[in-house]
């Protein structure tokens, strides 16, 4: 089964998908190679679908098997189409998942004045660091940044987000995310001053990268260290976004207005993904409402 999986995937998946997400067909294969070995899809019961699922809800978290879940039905959806099988057996299977600790993924206010404290905005990955909580930018999204993309707008400073860095493979430019991740937001003049002064100082051209490669890792370990030595509970680069979003909805910027700066289709997607970020902020506005009207 697993070997019709892949080939599956390699023809209609992988020639219309960026590689890290093909990575998540190769991992369903994987996991379809361990359980399944050589059987053929043909041979797989739906019994034996559900069995496989039940292994996984012990293992791993809900939003991986989600995705494994999502890959074997269209294999199966498109057996289907082809007149190959009758039916979906992916239909009604379920799963659950490990339920995982949930880490605060973004840093409070006080813990976002220490971190900045502790930058040292002429090192190139301090400064990426500091990039990163001024403008919510992606890492990828970082590394796409050139001399070209820094707007001087008659003292209104911008900063067009139009493409990311592979760093991973080719390490070259490539499209963003999504369409709508190609954007132009506003940055403070400092932000800017700082990304000029360390092209000049690199002589880097204007439309070459202005950090280079680097690799998440190595910031994820800097940004260790540096929570450690402020005494913040830790975060990811990522978590640099999530904590910019948290700074902008704390101070009552409109969703709509965050959504956009994110380069999010819709503010749906925030809401999604900062759903815990809108409820802590609610439980605030129900005090403040509250004290309102008291006040009445």
């Amino acid at each position: 089964m697993w070997e019709e999986f892949e080939l599956w995937a390699e023809t209609y998946r992988k020639p219309f998908i960026q590689r890290s997400t093909y990575i998540k067909y190769e991992r369903t294969t994987e996991m379809l190679k361990d359980h399944f070995d050589n059987e053929g899809s043909d041979l797989v019961k739906r019994i034996d679908l559900q069995r496989f699922f039940n292994e996984l809800s012990a293992k791993y978290g809900h939003r991986t098997i989600k995705t494994i879940y999502h890959n074997v039905a269209a294999f199966y959806q498109s057996l289907v189409d082809d007149g190959a099988i009758d039916r979906n057996p992916m239909n009604n299977i379920r799963f659950t998942g490990v339920e995982k600790e949930k880490k605060r993924k973004y840093l409070e206010v006080e813990d976002v004045k220490k971190l900045v404290a502790s930058l040292d905005l002429d090192d190139q990955r301090d400064l990426m660091i500091y990039v990163a909580l001024k403008t919510g930018m992606r890492f990828a999204e970082v590394l796409g940044v050139t001399p070209d993309d820094l707007i001087d707008h008659d003292g209104s400073y911008l900063l067009s987000i139009n493409k990311t860095l592979d760093y991973k493979y080719t390490k070259q430019f490539k499209s963003t995310k999504t369409k709508t991740s190609v954007r132009d937001i506003s940055i403070d003049k400092e932000v800017f001053d700082c990304l000029v002064s360390l092209a000049h100082k690199k002589g880097i051209g204007p439309d070459e990268s202005i950090f280079g490669v680097e690799y998440p890792a190595e910031l994820n370990r800097l940004l260790l260290l540096k929570c450690k030595s402020i005494g913040a509970d830790p975060i990811s680069f990522h978590g640099l976004r999530h904590t910019h979003c948290s700074l902008l909805l704390r101070d009552g910027i409109p969703i709509i207005s965050v959504s956009k700066r994110l380069g999010h289709s819709d503010t749906t997607v925030t809401q999604k993904i900062y759903t815990h970020l809108m409820a802590e902020q609610e439980e605030e506005d129900n005090v403040s409402i509250v004290k309102l009207l008291e006040a009445i």
